[in-house]
């Protein structure tokens, strides 16, 4: 974790939907294990959360016609590391 501190670590999200108000995020990105959970639609709010060996992560990200951004937080051994980053959407 050291070594990467401060770098710039790309990461992908897609939104795979199974329905009007849900689906599947994926997070991938190099040096990254991708990662899959559900999602939920409401309100022009996309909402994932999850908790997997000792890290947990939320994302949010808000849609409107003319903006969409959001957030996305990382939490590893309950402040061992954090990563906390903003979301810009483009089309």
């Amino acid at each position: 974790l050291e070594n990467s501190k401060g770098q710039v670590k790309p990461i992908t999200f897609k939104l795979v939907p199974d329905g009007e108000n849900g689906g599947t995020l994926i997070m991938s990105g190099k040096d990254v294990k991708e990662t899959s959970m559900p999602f939920t639609y409401i309100n022009g709010v996309v909402s994932a959360a999850k908790i997997e060996e000792g890290a947990s992560m939320d994302f949010n990200m808000n849609f409107s016609n003319t903006t969409s951004s959001g957030t996305v937080n990382l939490d590893y051994l309950g402040g061992g590391a954090k990563i906390q980053g903003t979301l810009d959407l483009k089309k």
